[in-house]
């Protein structure tokens, strides 16, 4: 199972790679509708477009760090990196497919009694 561990990290910082890449480009469609504000016609619209897409962006930067500092935890097999992962595989359920299949595995492989070892997990 340590290997199996080991591949939940290296997935989970892939994961938090790829949610900092669409939060680049959500950044980066932001920035262009915050070009069109200055159109008297669009301006209400491309202002709130822009708000959303920069207040979408912050939440995946986060979602993203938090996946990849979890990701290594797991690498490292620190105590709190178990709970860690399996909260973020539970919400990475609703995030149809890839997240599920992200999700599904990692809660096969946390609960897992040779990987609760692994992590000094007693019981």
């Amino acid at each position: 199972m340590h290997t199996h561990a080991d591949l939940v990290g290296r997935l989970h910082v892939i994961a938090g790679a790829l949610a900092g890449l669409a939060a680049c480009a959500l950044c980066a469609l932001g920035l262009g509708a915050l070009g069109l504000t200055g159109a008297e016609e669009v301006s209400v619209a491309a202002s709130l477009t822009a708000g959303v897409f920069f207040g979408v962006a912050a939440l995946l930067l986060l979602w993203a760090a938090a996946s990849a500092g979890a990701g290594l935890a797991v690498r490292s097999h620190r105590p709190w990196a178990r709970p860690a992962a399996f909260v973020l595989s539970v919400l990475d359920l609703f995030m149809v497919p890839f997240g599920t299949a992200l999700g599904l595995y990692t809660i096969w492989v946390l609960i897992h009694p040779e990987t609760r070892r692994l992590f000094g997990v007693k019981g």
